[in-house]
């Protein structure tokens, strides 16, 4: 088995995200009440970068894409709730990096149990069925 070498990225690097990155460009896209360009980019950052993390790194490329696909779309669907006021109230610094990961973690979650699901369901059918 090849063994991988993951590259240590840091702050200033084109791939990497940081939350006062995303605070301005996620108000910014609030105020649009829309998803802009620049959002779109920091959540593919985001996602890509999701899924290099060491729980992943047995999954097949189709997998890992269909799982990317989801966060992407469970990012676009939920991002703009982010409810800043919600923290400053619990005098806690307003925090979308959190937010927005913790997305991604629940979407590949998601995707993950449901295809086992699928692989346990089609396990336990008789031969020839399906």
């Amino acid at each position: 088995m090849e063994k991988t070498i993951r590259i240590r990225r840091k702050k200033g690097d084109k791939n990497y995200l940081t939350n006062s990155e995303l605070y301005p460009a996620l108000m910014r896209a609030k105020k649009l009440n829309r998803i802009t360009p620049e959002l779109g980019k920091m959540f593919l950052i985001l996602v890509n970068r999701y899924s290099e993390h060491p729980w992943f790194c047995g999954y097949s490329i189709g997998w890992l894409q269909e799982m990317k696909q989801e966060a992407l779309l469970a990012l676009v669907k939920g991002a703009l709730k982010f409810n800043p006021d919600y923290a400053i109230a619990h005098d806690k610094q307003p925090n979308p990096f959190a937010y927005c990961t913790t997305i991604t973690y629940r979407a590949f979650k998601a995707s993950r149990d449901r295809d086992k699901k699928f692989t346990n369901l089609e396990e336990e059918m008789p031969p020839g069925l399906f």
